[in-house]
């Protein structure tokens, strides 16, 4: 199955242009691998379950 990755809205796009380029290229590394293998292809520490409320 492929995912897809998109942003919420403009305002988010804004956000991630505004990090610095290290964190900006590590965002779109996430994306891509999010893209082309799903959430299991994420380092492990990366990716962690929500529990209770958010």
């Amino acid at each position: 199955m492929r995912w897809a990755f998109r942003t919420l809205n403009a305002l988010v796009d804004a956000e991630v242009r505004a990090l610095p380029n290290d964190m900006q290229a590590r965002f779109l590394r996430f994306a891509e691998t999010v893209e082309q293998v799903g959430f299991a292809g994420l380092p492990r520490e990366s990716v962690k379950h929500l529990e209770g409320k958010l």
